[in-house]
């Protein structure tokens, strides 16, 4: 008994290393299994990341190019089938917007004229020869305005939604009711487009186009809404070719009229055969014109990378320096591939950010050559209206004399357009450059360039004595020019316009504050004011590009400085410039 005892002690601590070795063995492939299950949910979530980045822009580029065509027609009183066929193949439609299913012209029209406009549609032969003379508009409806697809691009594939009312559906007309009463970009809920062949939802964006005077200014009255430019999407094709999502399953949900419930709007869906049981599902929302979008990116179920070396741990674990030896190697392993993979990511996310600077970068090019190039045509028209309107001088023909002045008034808006286009292109590809800038001296040549425009509004400009920053000159001086501008041109109707200049100072940073009397910004258009061709009133009333703050605030951030305003209809606006003290 005594023997048996004595080799049971001689085996308690064999038994005891081995017990503590398995213990240890099971922790230790628990906290590294745990930690390749949070470096994994890491990396998805920064994938995550990315494609909703890329979603979102793509959705922005889209809206740009409604944005572009709205302007087409603004710019003329009516645009030709073949103008409007001319102007997306410029836009190389496929090539800039390959998601894009069709962009169309839906012009507005009154049921009583529904025969005739079939009639005109008809005998319009300027692309095709014979013209349409199967096109009919469809469906028949009740309602007295008809919202009819007249142009569309590309017509191959499209040619079942020709000539269909989008007013009919309640739905639709709603959205171009709101993009009518509010100027600004409209999205449909999901849909089932005149198109689809498939079980693929949709969705419209639209954009109002409304006559203009013989000033060419746009007018807002009922009577002056010509109709809706509209561009179609598939969401599946929209999502899928946006953004890569072979990692993650997804759903979107339409959350627009209340958060998301098993009754919400299902939009789009990719199912993975197997979900995580470890971490929750990311969720995202992101704007689509007016509509907001919920994006549920569920992760897969984690999968050891090294299940025979985990096992071969645990069996060989009773060895205390085995398994000392196999811990430090693994952790060591582990530690250089999370390094891997933390390095793999960090070259994605700078893949991904180079692409969207080229991108960007392309459109702005776009942008600058496009209105470069429309400078010579629109000055060619000018000239040739000023020619007639001199050898017309000596007749007595004033309905003549009154379209050539249609003609030079048109010209010379869109040449100003066209001129602030190519200013706020220019401005991502001309370098800054930098000096030591006298504040006091390159107000004061504001103020001079300003004198007339203040003699006439009984404007007063008080400027405080300021300090010398770095910056370019030119730019800055742009800048001052457009804020003390426009606080004349928004003066509040009760009292005369009074901008004044001031600035405060930390040891960081200098901000520049032009504070003025007028009639104000509600708050929650104090972001929107500083996007393109975003305007707050009519340009009947008050004229401009809506480029001019654009132009302001991508001149600040190219000197690496912010813009921002504060504002009441009581008190007028304050416009804060904060600029880093090394300039």
């Amino acid at each position: 008994m005594q023997e048996k005892f004595s080799l049971l002690e001689l085996r308690m601590p064999v038994l005891g290393v081995f017990c503590a070795g398995m213990l240890l063995t099971f922790a230790t492939l628990f906290v590294i299994t745990s930690q390749q299950k949070q470096t994994s949910f890491s990396e998805f979530s920064n994938q995550v990341t990315i494609a909703t980045a890329q979603l979102d822009s793509a959705l922005d580029q889209y809206t740009t190019l409604v944005m572009a065509t709205q302007a087409l027609f603004h710019a003329s009183e009516h645009v030709s089938r073949k103008e409007f066929h001319s102007f997306l193949e410029l836009m190389t439609l496929k090539s800039l917007f390959p998601n894009t299913q069709a962009l169309s012209w839906n012009a507005a029209i009154d049921s009583s004229d529904t025969k005739s406009f079939e009639n005109l549609i008809q005998l319009d032969d300027s692309i095709r020869p014979g013209g349409y003379p199967e096109f009919t508009v469809r469906p028949e409806t009740d309602q007295q305005q008809r919202y009819v697809i007249t142009y569309i691009e590309p017509m191959e594939g499209n040619e079942s939604a020709f000539g269909f009312d989008i007013g009919s559906n309640p739905d639709r007309r709603a959205t171009v009711e709101l993009a009518r009463d509010t100027n600004s970009v409209a999205a449909t809920a999901a849909i089932t487009l005149a198109q689809e062949s498939g079980s693929q939802k949709g969705f419209l964006m639209m954009l109002p186009v409304f006559n203009v005077d013989s000033y060419g200014e746009m007018l807002r009255t009922e009577g002056d809404f010509r109709g809706v430019v509209v561009a179609v999407f598939r969401i599946g094709d929209l999502i899928s070719a946006s953004s890569d999502l072979g990692f993650t399953s997804l759903t979107v949900f339409d959350v627009t009229d209340a958060p998301r419930t098993n009754a919400s709007e299902l939009l789009f869906s990719q199912l993975a055969p197997t979900v995580s049981a470890d971490h929750p599902a990311l969720i995202r929302t992101i704007d689509v014109a007016n509509r907001q979008w919920e994006l549920e990116f569920t992760p897969p179920e984690y999968v050891s990378t090294n299940t025979a070396g985990n096992w071969a741990i645990g069996i060989f674990g009773g060895l205390a320096t085995i398994l000392s030896a196999i811990f430090v190697d693994y952790i060591l392993t582990s530690k250089q591939r999370v390094d891997r993979r933390a390095n793999l990511l960090t070259i994605d996310l700078k893949r991904a950010n180079e692409k969207l600077i080229r991108s960007n970068d392309d459109l702005a090019q776009f942008a600058y050559i496009a209105s470069h190039d429309l400078q010579t045509p629109i000055r060619n028209v000018q000239m040739s209206a000023d020619f007639l309107a001199e050898e017309l001088n000596a007749t007595s023909n004033s309905e003549v004399k009154e379209y050539l002045k249609i003609i030079t008034k048109s010209s010379r808006k869109m040449q100003t357009l066209t001129s602030d286009l190519l200013s706020y292109a220019k401005l991502e590809t001309n370098d800054i450059e930098k000096t030591e800038i006298n504040l006091n001296t390159l107000l004061k040549s504001v103020e001079t360039d300003l004198r007339n425009l203040c003699k006439q509004q009984n404007a007063s400009l008080i400027l405080n004595h300021l300090p010398n920053i770095t910056g370019d000159e030119h730019q800055l001086e742009r800048v001052f020019m457009n804020l003390v501008e426009n606080a004349i041109k928004y003066a509040h109707h009760e009292r005369p316009p009074v901008i004044e200049i001031d600035y405060s100072q930390t040891n960081d940073a200098l901000t520049l504050l032009i504070k003025d009397n007028g009639m104000g910004i509600d708050d929650k258009y104090s972001e929107r004011i500083f996007m393109p061709f975003r305007r707050l009133h009519s340009e009947n009333s008050i004229r401009g590009s809506g480029l001019g703050l654009s132009i302001c605030r991508k001149i600040i951030e190219r000197h690496e400085g912010t813009i921002n305003v504060t504002s009441s209809s009581s008190m007028g606006s304050v416009f804060s410039i904060t600029l880093p003290r090394s300039g």
